[in-house]
């Protein structure tokens, strides 16, 4: 920890994410499996509040960052892009999700409703590929991971792939793999993917802020 040498604000961060984590664990034992369920649903409070704190995130970037570089742009734009994902904004307009293979394979819709839904599809992914290249950048050839933005960058990345794997985790188990995962394991499961959602742009919106002061990784700095 004193590597990065990490302020007081900081720790309260960890040990506030730590709680957190902790309190996801205890919800799936302390409540019942329908107040749980309801809870981490899409019509639940979690997944309600998560595009809004991804909004917030975006709208950090502008207030902090002043005069905009194209690596803010990059870092604004991919969370509205998160944003609008939990919304599911990218299923409301098409008759499949647009970023799904599937639907320009085999979903019925017009021609041109999939060609406009593509462009739209790509133009996102070229936008989180700047993300990524970012963050990448200032990670490893700008050796960022040694700063307190970029461990909590590392952080907000690596709770991004944690819900990834804990959400597809079950069912690949069962599916592939015929392992069946108890009940309980599940809500856990969905505790945790849901709740680490909604604080991950909370983590990236403190290395965002904390970065001004440090070499930022959206100032620009070669």
């Amino acid at each position: 920890m004193n590597h990065y040498r990490f302020s007081a604000a900081d720790l309260r961060i960890v040990w506030a994410l730590l709680a957190f984590i902790v309190i996801l664990m205890i919800m799936p034992l302390a409540m019942s499996a329908d107040s749980l369920n309801f809870t981490f649903s899409e019509d639940g409070p979690f997944e309600i509040i998560s595009p809004f704190v991804w909004v917030f995130a975006a709208l950090l970037v502008l207030y902090r960052m002043k005069p905009m570089t194209p690596s803010a742009w990059a870092f604004f734009i991919g969370f509205l892009i998160f944003a609008a994902r939990e919304a599911d904004l990218h299923k409301k307009f098409t008759a499949d999700g647009m970023l799904k293979i599937n639907y320009y394979k085999h979903a019925v819709a017009p021609l041109t409703e999939k060609l406009i839904a593509g462009a739209v599809a790509l133009t996102l992914v070229i936008g989180l590929l700047c993300m990524g290249y970012v963050i990448l950048r200032f990670l490893f050839l700008k050796n960022g991971w040694r700063t307190r933005a970029g461990f909590f960058l590392i952080v907000s990345v690596a709770l991004m792939v944690l819900t990834k794997i804990v959400d597809r985790a079950p069912n690949v188990l069962e599916v592939d793999y015929g392992i069946m995962v108890e009940p309980l394991l599940r809500r856990i499961a969905l505790a945790y993917e849901e709740g680490l959602e909604t604080i991950t742009p909370l983590v990236f919106a403190w290395s965002v802020w904390i970065g001004r002061d440090e070499r930022h990784y959206l100032a620009g700095v070669r």
